[in-house]
């Protein structure tokens, strides 16, 4: 592998679909938003939000994650990237 490539990406894995929404992609950001938001809104609730508050919460980070998305780097850590950038 030259330098210059980059890892294959196993098709629909989270590193997969962020590159995707970093493209504008909007069917891989439905699919994110299918895989991740479970996740998402019980890491709210269990850090102490309501569920409205956790909903509100995820709903903001999905905005930053869909805005952030292009800088991914791949092959980073898609789910500690999607962390980081969906925490309000």
């Amino acid at each position: 592998m030259k330098s210059t490539d980059t890892p294959a990406r196993r098709p629909g894995s989270l590193d997969d679909l962020l590159v995707k929404v970093g493209r504008g992609d909007r069917d891989a950001f439905g699919q994110l938003y299918d895989r991740i938001t479970p996740l998402l809104l019980s890491r709210r609730q269990v850090g102490g939000a309501t569920p409205d508050e956790a909903a509100d919460q995820v709903r903001a980070g999905l905005v930053r994650l869909w805005r952030d998305a292009p800088g991914y780097p791949p092959g980073s850590g898609a789910m500690a990237w999607i962390w980081h950038h969906s925490h309000p």
